[in-house]
């Protein structure tokens, strides 16, 4: 394995309708996979074939506990291979060959019994949304395919191109509107019997992301990617984004990129790359913008070529040394939060829970210093509005004021302050700190 890589290996996994096999049927409880030294994805058992998906970053193996002696061919990534049967402790041993996707994803399978008929999906993976996939089948006899018909999810459509030897090629148009990261399940069935089947999941062409767009906390471990990416830069002197694309086609693809949007420039506007198979390569785009522009501004990322989109973008305009309010809803949630910021800090309010601090987080580092639940949270609805480059929450009776100076936050209020519930924290190598002057003012201060 590689650096950072880990995989769960099976140990004493049965083969029985009461594991993770549903479909066989045949096995009892005591034949197990007594281990393998290859990650199991899938266990599959149909028309007498036993067939496993394993994640394999190098050459493996898969020790089968039977009661009864396999009849064979044994084929690992879609070749015949050899197989060791010990007729005194009944037990198989598999090789799995090293898989050579990105994924480590390998299909091995076995016969238990001699079918009298088969037809089986070749070493397909995936599907792409919105594209025209290939996906080959196999046969047992040329007469089987001619009398085999495939089986897809509703909105899906196949074109068949039936091979010489007995094979079929499908043509398999995925609509547009598939989730990215679902499943659609493929099934080959002759004669009203079923005779094989795919279980694959579904991606977008591409996965285009933002390097530094912003992270929205919820307490200290969990964060989420606001849709549309955010980022922030500095308007005059420019800033540099890397913008990611995966290439998730199981081949090699060239994309096209053009980056627009009003009162912001960009270099280089057009971009074109090149990307292997389920692969991912990276690009530097530098935005500039133009003069008297400020606050949150739009773009978008047009993407041509292996993929069709127009992908909505958000940068704020954060000045040298300055302070900056702008507000986006960017947990989704149907409305707008409010963001207070500097170069080295930056505070999320919600307009609603009489206007609960979410978030106080450190540029340097990542690190969000509140809780879950946030702070200063109370039942009520507020006015929120951005005056200068301060933050000012109304209350009933009450008025709140916001300001951010370098990494320190101030909260002052017209009435006493509700208690925060915070405490002194240090994360990594940056602590805050926390003041009470008074008690309609509260200091926070990370350093």
């Amino acid at each position: 394995m590689g650096p950072g890589e880990s995989l769960w290996l099976p140990l004493a996994v049965s083969l029985g309708q009461k594991g993770l096999c549903r479909e066989c049927t045949n096995f009892s409880s005591a034949e197990t996979i007594v281990y393998a030294t290859a990650e199991l994805l899938a266990i599959e058992y149909e028309n007498g074939i036993l067939a496993m998906e394993f994640a394999a970053p190098a050459d493996a193996e898969a020790i089968l506990q039977l009661e009864r002696a396999p009849v064979g061919p044994y084929l690992a990534s879609g070749k015949p291979t050899d197989f060791q049967w010990d007729d005194k402790t009944l037990r198989a041993r598999l090789p799995i060959p090293a898989g050579k996707s990105a994924d480590h994803r390998v299909r091995i399978g076995i016969a238990m019994e001699a079918p009298e008929t088969s037809a089986f999906f070749n070493d397909v993976r995936r599907l792409i949304a919105g594209q025209k996939n290939l996906v080959s089948t196999s046969y047992s006899s040329p007469e089987l395919a001619a009398r085999s018909r495939l089986r897809l999810p509703e909105g899906y459509t196949a074109t068949s191109k039936p091979d010489p030897e007995g094979s079929i090629n499908y043509e398999i148009a995925v609509p547009s509107d598939a989730v990215h990261g679902d499943f659609a399940n493929l099934a080959l069935e002759a004669d009203g019997m079923l005779l094989g089947r795919a279980h694959l999941q579904l991606f977008r062409p591409a996965t285009i992301r933002i390097s530094e767009a912003i992270r929205m906390h919820f307490g200290p471990r969990t964060e989420l990617t606001p849709d549309p990416p955010t980022a922030t830069i500095e308007p005059k002197g420019g800033s540099n984004l890397e913008v990611v694309v995966r290439n998730n086609w199981p081949s090699i693809q060239t994309y096209r990129l053009e980056a627009a949007g009003e009162g912001l420039d960009f270099f280089p506007a057009k971009h074109e790359i090149s990307i292997g198979a389920m692969d991912e390569r990276r690009y530097l785009l530098r935005i500039f913008a133009a003069e008297g522009v400020s606050g949150l501004r739009d773009w978008h990322l047009k993407v041509t070529g292996a993929a069709a989109a127009d992908l909505p973008m958000r940068v704020v305009l954060l000045p040298r040394g300055r302070t900056v309010v702008w507000s986006a809803d960017l947990d989704g949630d149907g409305t707008p939060e409010w963001i207070i910021e500097s170069s080295r800090a930056r505070a999320v309010f919600s307009s609603q829970d009489a206007g609960r601090w979410m978030e106080f987080t450190s540029k340097e580092t990542g690190a969000n210093f509140l809780p879950e639940q946030g702070a200063l949270a109370a039942i009520g609805a507020v006015e929120v509005k951005a005056v200068a480059d301060k933050l000012e929450i109304t209350g009933k009776g009450w008025k709140r004021t916001v300001s951010l100076s370098d990494a320190t936050l101030t909260i002052e209020q017209s009435s006493p302050l509700p208690a925060d519930g915070l405490t002194p924290l240090k994360q990594g190598n940056i602590a805050l700190f926390i003041e009470h002057p008074s008690a309609t003012r509260a200091v926070y201060t990370l350093r």
